[in-house]
């Protein structure tokens, strides 16, 4: 398998992750930063440019849709540069490890990230997102909102 088509499988598709242990979003993002409480676990600017700019992956959240409950653990959040956020269902049979943590930034309450096309902030209340047009979303254990 090309090291292209592997790196395209592992971003893309989540469910292609499931049954795995570990993540080490460093792979394939040049920033990797999860919140001080370690639910969400984010990767932004794509190495290879052709990837989602900004991919976290949230291990619990409370308002999980039902759809998502009888696929597994965790939601994806993805954010490009332009346009919106998107939602999906993560689908892990269990909770990944972060493989990568040596190389994981925790982004401390009141602190912003910024990456090519986006920017995320970590509050007490949750980790807000947001894309060169405003768009993006705001997620914590309890709730979670596109906007």
């Amino acid at each position: 398998m090309s090291k292209y088509l592997f790196i395209l499988l592992a971003v893309f598709a989540a469910p292609a992750w499931a049954g795995s242990a570990s993540i080490d979003l460093s792979r394939n993002f040049e920033k990797v930063f999860s919140t001080p409480s370690g639910n969400v676990l984010c990767g932004g600017n794509p190495r290879d440019k052709h990837h989602t700019a900004l991919y976290c992956l949230v291990y619990h959240n409370k308002a999980m849709p039902k759809k998502c409950q009888t696929k597994g653990h965790g939601l994806d959040l993805t954010l490009n540069a332009k346009g919106k956020a998107a939602l999906r269902c993560a689908g892990f049979e269990f909770l990944p490890e972060n493989e990568g943590e040596a190389q994981t930034r925790t982004l401390n309450y009141g602190e912003t990230i910024r990456g090519r096309g986006w920017e995320c902030r970590s509050e007490t209340t949750g980790l807000t997102c947001r894309n060169s047009q405003g768009r993006g979303f705001t997620v914590n254990r309890s709730r979670y909102q596109l906007f």
